[in-house]
């Protein structure tokens, strides 16, 4: 019995933690994705000027 427990529990924190770090991971990802966009956006702005001026 009690080494079902036991075989329970790493289950569980096994599966607590790989929800965990997808999780992160997909936090990161759209951090990232957010950072480009503001990278393109500036780009873009910069050329505008430059065919303006």
């Amino acid at each position: 019995m009690m080494k079902i427990n036991y075989f329970k529990r790493l289950v569980l924190a096994s599966i607590i933690g790989a929800g965990m770090l997808l999780g992160t991971n997909g936090l990161a990802n759209s951090q990232e994705q957010e950072q480009k966009q503001e990278k393109q956006q500036k780009k873009d702005e910069k050329k505008q000027q430059r065919s303006q001026g």
